[in-house]
């Protein structure tokens, strides 16, 4: 008989347990990377979590008896809501046994949270970091290995919201790129434009990552539009930690900012696929764990395009040709064999032209949910 319950994570064993439910649930599924305990256990702290700090959340677990079934983290971004002028709650790091029942319970209960605290939506699952990690449910490609920083869900999860009410509210795409591209057209575009419009391109500076704090941020905030509803305009201090995060993994070939006149007009971040690592490593940095990583980094072969923005002004001089081929460049000169651009938002056309441009393939899809949240007596406000 079942005997499902809800509680929140409230001591050291609830939390054990929330940050150990994945090993169990993803035994049967081998593509499955197995996060750093000791990374993951920092989304969890304000301290340490971007989106954590900028609101109100708790952790809830659905327990079967003594065994735990599902937990999610539910929350409130304030400055979002602020900046969009919404009331909308979020959830994130779910994760469920294939029973209804159990992702009711704790949906449920996260739905309720949000009710008594005015919001009258709830989307998820979002990233715990304003990214890519943890972002939505994987539609598609389950058999595949996810690159590193992106989403990788159980099949049975979409079934899971759906049945508990959950709609569509956003999609998001990978582009797949095998090696043998053929750069030539896109070098002709490159040298044509740099020389045409008097820009240039740079290499991130390992030793200044408070300049490229400082690019980063003014790129991303005169390039965000303002119908990015999912995202919250980052301040400085929060692309401060994350440069800081990333810069331990980063290799400086793959991270380019596109200059005039020295101002940062543009920028393409990229990352070798280090999940081709941690898979191995089980979660666990020790004993052994950063050993595998320090010997294994050099075999790598699978990169991944994560961040390209280009400020409005610059959009029509080719600046994402220039950084586009760049990479590209640097990948087939460092035998990379495949590379993916992820993830990018359904509505931002302007970005899958541009990978479709360049022959990408839409490899894996990535879906939030939404549900309007009815208020008792009052049905579903306005």
């Amino acid at each position: 008989m079942s005997l499902l319950t809800l509680r929140e994570v409230r001591d050291n064993r609830d939390l054990r347990a929330f940050v150990n439910l994945p090993w169990r649930l993803y035994r049967s599924l081998p593509a499955w990377v197995p996060p750093l305990r000791s990374e993951f256990r920092k989304l969890l702290s304000p301290a340490t979590s971007p989106l954590l700090a900028r609101g109100p959340h708790a952790l809830l677990m659905a327990w079967n008896g003594s065994r735990p079934a599902g937990r999610l983290l539910v929350g409130i971004d304030e400055r979002r809501n602020r900046e969009h002028g919404t009331r909308e709650g979020y959830f994130t790091l779910f994760e469920c046994e294939e029973d209804p029942a159990a992702a009711a319970i704790l949906l449920g209960g996260a739905e309720e949270w949000l009710r008594a605290r005015g919001m009258i939506r709830v989307t998820g699952p979002v990233s715990p970091t304003n990214g890519d990690d943890n972002r939505g449910l994987l539609l598609n490609g389950f058999d595949e290995i996810p690159m590193i920083q992106t989403a990788y869900t159980a099949p049975w999860y979409p079934a899971l919201l759906e049945g508990a009410g959950y709609a569509k509210d956003l999609d998001f795409f990978a582009f797949r790129y095998q090696a043998g591209y053929d750069l030539s057209r896109l070098e002709r575009v490159a040298g044509y434009a740099m020389k045409r419009y008097g820009f240039e391109v740079t290499q991130l500076d390992p030793k200044d990552l408070e300049g490229a704090a400082r690019d980063v941020h003014s790129i991303y905030v005169r390039s965000m539009p303002d119908h990015w509803r999912h995202l919250s305009t980052p301040t400085l201090e929060d692309v401060r930690k994350e440069v800081g995060r990333l810069a331990r993994l980063a290799d400086p070939d793959f991270v380019y900012f596109a200059r005039k006149d020295g101002e940062a007009v543009g920028m393409l971040c990229g990352l070798p696929d280090y999940n081709m690592l941690f898979r191995r490593m089980n979660g666990r940095l020790l004993p052994f764990g950063f050993l595998v990583f320090l010997l294994g980094r050099r075999w790598i072969r699978r990169v991944r395009l994560f961040m390209q923005f280009v400020v409005p002004e610059y959009r029509n001089k080719a600046v994402t040709a220039v950084l586009y081929y760049r990479f590209a460049e640097t990948a087939l000169r460092k035998k990379y064999r495949v590379a993916e651009a992820s993830t990018i938002a359904e509505f931002n056309r302007e970005s899958i032209l541009s990978m479709e441009g360049i022959e990408g393939v839409r490899s894996r899809t990535y879906r939030i949910y939404g549900k309007d949240l009815q208020v008792p007596g009052r049905g579903v406000p306005a």
